[in-house]
């Protein structure tokens, strides 16, 4: 089985982008474990302009899969590294100030360095991949350095996929083949995609995890945009539902309408001002006497339709009686009925 671990640099990268802690780069790392990501990948670079250092020794309270820290192993990184001791580290030889991985290791030129850290890292039990390109003699010297497993750098599968050259995979299934022959395990990450996940998996052999950060942030935007921009869409228009009018304000004879008949059938007298005080543009069927009409239908009260608001104290004179409650219900200025009743009506109300 290949298991997907997230890289999350670029939910920091969004945090950071203005401070305080949001998106919640905790909560998102417990989310995408909850979704069935199979581990949590984070890349801690010197400047520390995306994942910090303090990241990287909090999330694994809330690691519950796999945790991978990748990096290049200068001195910080290793005593980091050695301190938080995640379950696999990557080692990756990038410049401090590259925007993003672009090669991998000769491990060749670097074995008597990648031999001392992968050391350290070992004493430490933590299994160490090297980041690396599609040559064997690196594959071989990944294994004399002393490795558990490789990661197959793969920005040029990617690329070549997307010019529809397939052949390209022979190179990686030739890679992942000879580095299971002498003992490693196989990784494999950078510009994978929903484009060319599938293709890759299903023919590279031997292939134990892929660890993908970048594309999986921007296809949830993509793929998730349309869902919050509806949602926030809705909460609006719900919200403008209840702005206008008296009694029913701004209602859809398709939504909330029938509602407000049931609900208003209910009580003993029922007065019913003008809904468009305000000289809002009319909804038709949703006034105040297409209202009064669907409540007299029900057959359970005869509700009056007041044109004018000063006309209501004198119905309420001769209505209410001592102990009844009086419930108003509206926007505008319908607040104001209260107050006006009481110096209308003061001996009666």
């Amino acid at each position: 089985m290949t298991k997907l671990s997230v890289n999350i640099n670029k939910i920091a990268t969004i945090r950071n982008a203005r401070g305080g802690n949001n998106p919640n780069l905790i909560q998102m790392a417990k989310d995408i474990q909850s979704y069935g990501a199979n581990g949590i990948t984070i890349h801690p670079r010197p400047d520390q302009r995306h994942i910090t250092y303090n990241d990287a020794r909090t999330l694994p309270d809330v690691i519950t899969t796999e945790f991978n820290i990748e990096g290049n192993p200068i001195e910080k990184f290793v005593e980091l590294v050695c301190n938080v001791k995640p379950d696999q580290v990557t080692l990756v030889p990038d410049s401090i100030d590259a925007l993003t991985s672009n090669a991998g290791w000769d491990t060749i030129s670097n074995r008597s360095f990648l031999k001392e850290v992968i050391t350290e890292f070992k004493n430490n039990n933590i299994r160490t991949s090297i980041f690396i390109d599609t040559n064997h003699q690196f594959i071989e010297g990944a294994k004399d350095v002393g490795a558990d497993r490789i990661e197959l750098y793969t920005e040029s599968y990617a690329v070549n996929f997307e010019k529809n050259n397939l052949n390209e995979i022979k190179k990686y299934i030739d890679a992942s083949s000879y580095a299971n022959s002498i003992g490693l395990g196989v990784n494999a990450g950078h510009d994978l995609n929903l484009e060319n996940i599938n293709f890759f998996v299903k023919e590279i052999p031997f292939l134990e995890e892929v660890s993908i950060g970048h594309a999986i942030v921007c296809e949830a935007l993509y793929l998730g945009m349309e869902n919050v921009i509806n949602m926030y869409l809705e909460k609006i228009n719900n919200a403008l539902k209840y702005c206008g009018g008296q009694v029913i304000g701004y209602i859809n004879s398709d939504d909330l309408y029938e509602d407000f008949v049931r609900v208003l059938s209910k009580v003993d007298s029922l007065f019913l001002l003008d809904v468009y005080s305000a000289g809002e543009e009319i909804i038709a069927g949703a006034d105040s006497k297409s209202l009064a009409m669907s409540i007299r239908q029900r057959g359970e009260l005869d509700p009056v339709h007041v044109a004018q608001n000063d006309d209501l104290y004198s119905l309420l004179k001769s209505t209410m009686e001592s102990g009844d409650i009086l419930i108003t219900q509206g926007a505008g200025d319908v607040s104001k009925v209260s107050t006006d009743i009481v110096r209308h009506s003061a001996d009666k109300v």
